[in-house]
């Protein structure tokens, strides 16, 4: 018999307390006594000036990090299930003003962000006004995504390279001119207030009749990795978050999957030295979200497609290329997972952090219940649902965006 000590959840929760007070104090007398016991430096010490420097700031960076963690879980502290569970969604709405639906899920839902379509913008100063509109209907501050890649994707007209397409890019092939791209795409979103780009696109289309033909870089995994780089460097310089996509890979299929699931035959020793290099370049330059696309890839997991895969999003993602930011789907209601009930609870329990959907009021609903449902019947542990949560509203935290 293993011998333990059961705690009360209210014990818990102070033994928690108390630890992180503890933990900030001892961080604290840890600082102080770096600074006010050291020792002057003399030319015989293996400990220069610089040495000292570099060691206060690392004390200075581990305790910024606690504060920052301490913060982060207070707030979530403060959510009850719903609103966790509602910082798990990305959704699209209809029209270019706040209409009541939208209101509703930010309000009753708790929804944790919106995409920005073509269909929601008039002018730049109707955007901003719905923005406005939307942050000031929220509790806990909205995040808001837009598919800004240039050519047939841009949804921001007056973004001045909005017809340069990322093919083009893979055309011209010069870092400076992608970088230049990248910066108009970046400055576009962040005067409108728009937080988060779901670009580049990384995937290495290696079929010349994909149908991301005109939306990739090129069919060379290393050229797709110089120019993604340079795209993601601009935005990150202009303090706006990417969302790189559709990991692993769709360049490989004729077959478009808000129409259908394609099939893609290709073993992980083939996708690892192709497919994913862009992606291990993104997660070099800390790239805020990946999202997942949506084929299946039946050498690898014959049962579901890396928008609903464990073995994509967890082992290879997490476990394999070491990625610790946000994982997103794609759309779920796209037609690729016509054979798929319960797709955001599905998605969840694979190890996404975040569910886009882009459909009706009514369907939006039903997802979010899904999981709501499966949290409180204990399906999914509190566990990993704040698993994610933290991830989600550390990421706000950080870009400011969290009231």
């Amino acid at each position: 018999m293993n011998n333990y000590i059961a705690i009360a959840p209210k014990e818990k929760k102070l033994l928690k307390k108390n630890l992180l007070t503890y933990g900030k104090i001892l961080l604290i007398a840890g600082l102080l006594l770096l600074l006010f016991t050291q020792k002057p430096t003399i030319k015989t010490n293996s400990l220069s000036k610089q040495d000292t420097s570099v060691e206060v700031n690392t004390i200075l960076g581990a305790y910024d990090e606690f504060l920052i963690n301490e913060k982060v879980h207070a707030y979530i502290d403060t959510m009850t299930t719903e609103e966790k569970v509602g910082q798990l969604f990305i959704i699209s709405f209809t029209g270019t003003t706040l209409k009541d639906e939208l209101k509703n899920l930010i309000q009753e839902y708790s929804i944790e962000g919106v995409v920005i379509l073509g269909n929601n913008i008039v002018s730049q100063s109707q955007l901003q006004q719905l923005i406005s509109d939307i942050q000031n209907s929220a509790s806990y501050g909205v995040l808001v995504a837009t598919d800004q890649e240039g050519g047939t994707v841009a949804r921001i007209p007056w973004d001045s390279a909005k017809g340069i397409s990322q093919q083009h890019i893979g055309i011209v092939n010069r870092d400076d001119f992608a970088y230049h791209t990248g910066i108009s795409h970046a400055q576009s979103l962040k005067s409108s207030n728009i937080h988060i780009n779901f670009a580049p696109v990384l995937d290495v289309v290696l079929d010349t009749q994909s149908p991301l033909m005109s939306r990739s870089f090129s069919s060379n995994p290393d050229e797709v990795s110089d120019l993604g780089r340079q795209l993601i460097q601009a935005h990150h310089n202009e303090n706006v978050m990417v969302a790189v996509k559709h990991f692993p890979g769709l360049g490989r299929t004729k077959i478009d999957t808000h129409t259908d699931l394609p099939q893609i035959q290709l073993s992980y020793d083939t996708l690892l030295n192709n497919e994913l290099e862009p992606f291990k370049m993104a997660i070099e330059q800390d790239v805020e979200a990946i999202m997942i696309g949506h084929a299946l890839y039946p050498e690898i997991d014959n049962e579901y497609p890396a928008s609903l895969s464990r073995k994509f999003m967890n082992d290879i993602l997490r476990e394999d290329l070491g990625y610790e930011g946000i994982i997103i789907t794609d759309d779920i209601r796209m037609d690729a997972l016509n054979g798929y009930d319960h797709r955001a609870l599905k998605a969840f329990q694979a190890g996404a952090d975040m569910i886009l959907v882009v459909d009706s009021y009514t369907a939006i609903i039903s997802q979010i219940n899904d999981i709501t449902l499966a949290v409180t019947t204990g399906e999914i542990s509190y566990e990993r649902l704040e698993e994610s949560v933290e991830r989600v509203v550390r990421l706000k935290y950080e870009y400011g965006i969290l009231k």
